[in-house]
């Protein structure tokens, strides 16, 4: 049965194949490892029913596992031929997290279980099953609340899982899991002629690699340069226990066993990149750039199967198979015969139609989704580094020192005059401008909207590397040359000790977290539990000191104000500032002085009382 909602989600209608009600078919559910969960299903557009099969509305069903799985209707596609249908494209409820934002959260050193619950604060969703990854850190800015999640599941190495509760005819719950992994070696095996109707077998060597080079975070050299992180000075021996050796100053790691199956002629590697935009430490990020070649130095292989849903057949329950199962598949009409152990990537099931259910197993292929994210972290990137010059304001009239810039200008002029360099016009690349033909060290690139200048080639594919970008938006880049910029946007981008989220300006103790400092236009606070309050060190008004003495009548915070000698000797101490509470106050002076009572005090001698004085 099919549960169909309103976008407020009162149930509107069922959907049963019984002659009772409106009835539905080509009910297909795709699920991917890859987090892709999207369902289909056609009804007659004639039935009254029909009318709540509409887009913004929600459909639910039970699982093999007796869990409520929720989709939100994307789109509609009326056809009218023998007979008039609708079909309905639907997408789990779980994309809406895409709508919900994150500004800036930083799990450091947490659980999975935590990082996850904060992914999802704010949502109507909720932590359900979380394995015990270990501890781990990240980062969420400026992102969507389905991006935090799967990175969680990335960093921490889990697999995601996500489900609604439906009591009384209305939706109450949503829970997302996080589990070490989806399926369980069960021991099926699928058998030609038993319960496979077709096998298809693809063999792709597009991302195989035997040695990768390792990028992290973006640091600073020279003068202002910026350059990724690599692990060039981190040595690998293996008598020293690593996989294998890597040298000083080698800013790759191969393994020997990938380039003596798939090397090039010569004895050369297939090489490829490792990227980690957050990775600070060169010795982490030779150890992941290890590991992810482990994952690319094999073809990816995958089998798309035709098979016969066993399971729900009567006596047959032994024989189910759930995404991220490990599963045998047997033919023995190959030559030799194909005998694998594999896992269950993707499944098409047929809710109606057992027969038609159909298998991917194997290692990951690529998908759309892949792409898609891909393509939202290299804009979020480029947002992150984005930055917004204006003309504004009052015009300058002063003269601007840029003594520094002369040689460069100069050399520009230099090259300018000599005119070397050519013009290609592509049919995918739009026009391409180099300096020289035979042997280009820069190039422009104008096409539609876009102007691309790079100075770089990559050197594994020798491809140019785009570093600066023009466009109707304005430009972005990693570098400019300037003697003097008018802006009223300024974004710095430091790590994670030191960083401005746009309001302030953050300095964190690397030794302590809890220990932080922030400017901004409140003044300068402090905090030393983590952010959870935040105290006044400096304000408009002067220095703040808060606290309170041993006596109760003197006020202060910390240490107060100390005072050294050029020798570094402590001479002087300010430790409190009198407030306008009740005081306790002594002093000496050469004149007759009176107390509050009128009792005269003599020359010398000093007066003592508790309260206010004048």
């Amino acid at each position: 049965m099919l549960y169909i909602f309103d976008q407020n989600e009162q149930l509107q209608a069922v959907l049963r194949n019984d002659g009772t009600a409106c009835p539905y078919y080509d009910a297909i559910h795709t699920e991917k490892l890859t987090g892709e969960n999207t369902f289909t299903f056609t009804v007659p557009a004639d039935h009254p029913d029909a009318q709540f099969v509409t887009e913004g509305n929600l459909v639910a069903f039970k699982d093999l596992d007796q869990n409520w799985q929720l989709f939100e209707i994307k789109r509609i596609t009326d056809i009218h031929e023998d007979s008039l249908t609708k079909t309905a494209y639907c997408e789990h409820a779980f994309y809406e997290l895409i709508d919900d934002f994150i500004e800036d959260i930083r799990p450091y050193d947490v659980s999975a279980h935590f990082a996850l619950t904060q992914a999802l604060s704010g949502t109507r969703w909720s932590v359900g099953d979380v394995a015990d990854l270990g501890l781990n850190s990240t980062n969420f800015y400026y992102e969507s609340v389905l991006s935090a999640v799967q990175k969680v599941a990335d960093v921490w190495k889990g697999e995601l899982q996500f489900w609604v509760v439906v009591e009384g005819g209305k939706i109450s719950a949503r829970y997302v899991d996080l589990l070490a992994r989806r399926g369980a070696d069960t021991g099926k095996q699928f058998v030609y002629n038993k319960d496979i109707k077709s096998i298809e077998r693809e063999v792709d060597l597009t991302t195989l690699a035997t040695a990768l080079y390792g990028r992290g975070k973006g640091v600073e050299v020279g003068e202002g340069y910026g350059r990724r992180l690599d692990f060039a000075d981190v040595v690998w021996s293996v008598e020293n226990g690593d996989p294998v050796d890597k040298p000083a100053g080698q800013e790759w790691v191969g393994d020997p066993e990938a380039l003596a199956r798939w090397e090039r002629p010569g004895g050369r590697h297939r090489f490829g990149v490792y990227e980690d935009p957050e990775e600070t430490d060169p010795v982490k990020l030779l150890q992941k750039t290890w590991e992810a070649l482990q994952e690319r130095k094999n073809p990816r292989v995958t089998y798309s199967l035709d098979v016969v849903d066993l399971e729900r057949l009567t006596g047959y329950e032994h024989e189910k198979v759930r995404l991220g199962d490990t599963v045998r598949v047997i033919d023995r009409a190959f030559s030799p015969a194909l005998l694998v152990e594999a896992r269950v990537i993707e499944i098409d099931r047929d809710l109606l139609q057992p027969e038609n259910t159909k298998l991917t197993l194997g290692n990951f292929a690529p998908t759309i989704a892949d792409e898609n994210l891909k393509l939202q972290e290299t804009m979020q990137t480029v947002r992150d580094r984005q930055g917004v010059w204006d003309e504004g304001g009052e015009p300058f009239t002063g003269p601007v020192p840029t003594s520094w810039l002369d040689g460069i200008i100069d050399t520009l002029q230099n090259e300018v005059r000599a005119g070397n360099g050519s013009v290609t016009l592509t049919n995918d690349n739009g026009i391409l401008i180099v300096d020289d033909p035979d042997n280009p060290t820069k190039a422009l690139r104008l096409l539609g909207g876009l102007l691309a200048i790079s100075n770089e080639k990559d050197p594994v594919t020798g491809e140019w590397v785009w570093r600066t970008f023009g466009t109707g938006d304005g430009f972005t880049a990693d570098l400019l040359n300037a003697g003097q910029i008018r802006t009223n946007l300024v974004q710095i981008l430091g790590n994670s000790h030191f960083y401005w989220d746009g309001d302030y300006l953050y300095i964190v103790n690397p030794d302590n977290g809890n220990e932080q400092i922030r400017l901004s236009k409140e003044g300068i606070r402090f905090t030393q539990d983590g952010g959870q309050t935040w105290r006044v060190a400096m304000g408009f008004d002067g220095i703040r000191m808060e606290g309170q003495s041993q006596d109760g009548y003197t006020h202060y915070v910390g240490n107060g104000v100390k005072v050294y000698d050029e020798e570094e000797n402590l001479v002087a101490h300010l430790g409190s500032f009198e407030t306008e509470n009740d005081q306790t106050a002594t002093f000496t002076r050469n004149s007759v002085a009176y107390k509050q009572d009128g009792t005269q005090v003599a020359s010398g001698t000093p007066r003592f009382e508790t309260g206010p004085f004048n």
